[in-house]
């Protein structure tokens, strides 16, 4: 279940990267782009104190709801 999440994590930084788009890389003040992991994380926990990300338009960048949906098939396919 551990290594599921761990790949379940990886597919959705990549995915919310190419469909947000500057989540994980972003310019610095040097214009240069960087990896920036405190935005990273502020992202994907934000839907737990900001309603923003629950609306139907964004749901898919909604980290806590998409690895429910995720957890639930797993545990239905492998449970």
């Amino acid at each position: 279940m551990l290594l599921f999440i761990l790949i379940f994590t990886i597919c959705f930084i990549i995915f919310i990267e190419c469909y947000f788009g500057s989540i994980v890389f972003r310019p610095n003040s040097l214009n240069e782009i960087t990896l920036n992991l405190p935005s990273l994380l502020n992202f994907l926990i934000h839907p737990l104190h900001n309603s923003f990300l629950w609306n139907k338009e964004v749901i898919l960048g909604n980290y806590p709801f998409v690895m429910t949906i995720g957890i639930l098939m797993y545990g239905i396919l492998y449970g």
